[in-house]
């Protein structure tokens, strides 16, 4: 409206039939799928839009954005997760693993976000994916990271598993002791 206002535009509207046979249609048709199919990205000088607009999301101060925010900015999320990830001196145990592909990301994906109850939310809940984040970050308060963190409590020695009392209770025996699961 704005623009209208300013620039004492009069405008006509007019309902066209898709694939009428109508001139103005197939030139508008013909324009959209040659976008379609261009390489070249669409730039729009957002800053003639500046009064007329509620909000422009402006990425970097090079374009604006102009799909869903959320869907647009997943997947510079996601990376980022993961550099994080591949930096966290925690992970070291596994970097190896990390850095040569050797993990299945997708099962991994799928076993953290697995909900073995019925509800959606629940402190339960809560409880069992506190406890798979722990264990496959290695922050899960097994003996050895207790010794570690607190030697004075945890004096150097043989801390069993507290699930099955027979090995010791460390990251590695989490994964392959059944008592875990």
């Amino acid at each position: 409206m704005w623009l209208i206002s300013q620039h004492f535009l009069t405008i006509q509207l007019r309902k066209v039939k898709g694939h009428s046979n109508d001139k103005a249609n197939d030139q508008a048709d013909a324009l959209a799928k040659r976008g379609r199919y261009s390489p070249d990205p669409i730039i729009i000088n957002h800053k003639f839009f500046f009064r007329s607009s509620l909000a422009l999301f402006n990425y970097n101060h090079i374009n604006v954005i102009d799909r869903n925010l959320r869907k647009w900015s997943n997947i510079p999320i996601q990376s980022r997760i993961f550099n994080m990830a591949m930096n966290n001196s925690s992970l070291s145990p596994i970097n190896y693993q990390i850095t040569y592909g050797d993990i299945d990301w997708t099962y991994t994906k799928q076993w953290i976000n697995s909900n073995p109850l019925d509800m959606p939310t629940s402190s339960k809940l809560s409880s069992i994916q506190s406890n798979k984040l722990k264990k496959s970050t290695f922050t899960y308060p097994t003996g050895n990271i207790l010794q570690r963190n607190y030697p004075i409590l945890y004096p150097f020695g043989h801390i069993n598993c507290t699930e099955c009392s027979i090995d010791e209770d460390t990251n590695a025996h989490i994964g392959l002791c059944p008592s875990h699961r």
